[in-house]
């Protein structure tokens, strides 16, 4: 089968590293597979070098056309059985596709319970019936989206993230390993989150929450893995509450498993959050955490979950984890989220087999 992803760009987020590994999945499962975005400079990328990834200027106005153009003549040249696209903007792209080349099976997933205002709802209503099927990353964003009228007659199916379970366990000798390499006293307690720096994370609430832990813990220390436009205005908050010699911006890492067996407690602030892939590598860690009742986070957690937007509750939410008897917490429900579980899902719909 041949197989067409697109997705608005190739970030850091977590969305993008979702595609480039249902990329790889594909390729090892058999299938040609390439991987199309349309705007910023390649963050993330597959693994597998023989995924071609094409780059296409997404346009606004009249220029719009020549990207729609360029886009259908790579279909022609590819002539994917599927195309399956990410986030809004390449959801529309691959609408448009479809109203061109009705044959291609096209897939639409969205990423978040929020995708945009009241334009972009109804512009994805307006388009329901060029796409085969629409997916969400959680039964709850599902639901939102159609609460927010993403769709008027069609359902928003539910295809949950995937993650390499073995790549994520807690390892006690990889956490001391790490915290020597990262200067880390034996009694320092590490509070660690993962995300893009920008509005969705909320970030503004975790270090004001921060603020307040460690006025109590005196060897706290706050760790931010990420980056992103909202980055200078945080370290400027953290100047402002007086915490600046408490946390690190760590910056964009690939040893996530390493730097989650280096702390104590998982974070995450999120103002919305579709699915929250960070929690699940931190579940599978094994790592307390901590978390605003996002609707993935409350999907994929049964407690530790505290109003969003609130410092004071998520503040006492990272205590009770520092000071919990139990220090490696089990999620049994983590491991059910295994590529080898969700790739069968998404090669079901790319066959037709579902979402009918």
């Amino acid at each position: 089968m041949k197989v067409m992803l697109l997705i608005t760009g190739l970030g850091m987020g977590g969305a993008e590293k979702v595609v480039c590994e249902l990329a790889d999945k594909l390729y090892e499962s058999g299938q040609e597979v390439c991987l199309v975005y349309f705007t910023g400079d390649i963050v993330r990328r597959p693994v597998h070098q023989n995924i071609k990834l094409y780059k296409i200027p997404l346009s606004s106005g009249i220029s719009a056309f020549k990207s729609i153009y360029s886009l259908l003549k790579l279909v022609d040249q590819v002539q994917p059985d599927v195309i399956h696209a990410h986030m809004f903007h390449a959801n529309i792209m691959a609408r448009l596709v479809k109203l061109f080349r009705k044959s291609v099976r096209v897939i639409c997933s969205s990423h978040s319970n929020f995708e945009g205002g009241r334009l972009r709802m109804a512009t994805y209503a307006l388009t329901e019936n060029l796409c085969d099927v629409h997916t969400n990353v959680s039964d709850n964003a599902s639901r939102a989206l159609m609460q927010a009228g993403a769709v008027k007659n069609k359902k928003i199916m539910t295809v949950y993230n995937g993650i390499d379970s073995n790549r994520y366990k807690y390892d006690p000798d990889l956490r001391a390993s790490t915290r020597q390499q990262l200067k880390i006293a034996d009694d320092a307690k590490i509070i660690m989150t993962i995300g893009r720096i920008d509005t969705p994370k909320d970030y503004p609430t975790l270090l004001k929450a921060f603020k307040i832990v460690a006025e109590k813990e005196k060897n706290a220390f706050l760790l931010i893995v990420g980056d992103g436009p909202k980055k200078q205005e945080m370290e400027n908050l953290a100047n402002v509450l007086g915490i600046e010699n408490r946390l690190q911006f760590l910056g964009i890492r690939n040893d996530i498993t390493a730097l989650l067996n280096a702390s104590d407690v998982f974070v995450s602030s999120s103002a919305w959050e579709g699915f929250g892939l960070a929690i699940l590598e931190a579940m599978l860690c094994e790592r307390p955490i901590a978390a605003t009742a996002t609707d993935g986070a409350v999907e994929l957690l049964q407690s530790n979950l505290v109003e969003i937007g609130k410092p004071e509750a998520l503040a006492q939410m990272i205590e009770n984890s520092l000071h919990s008897v139990q220090k490696n917490w089990v999620y049994p429900k983590a491991e059910s989220f295994d590529w080898k579980y969700i790739l069968t899902q998404w090669l079901n719909l790319y066959k037709g087999n579902a979402g009918k």
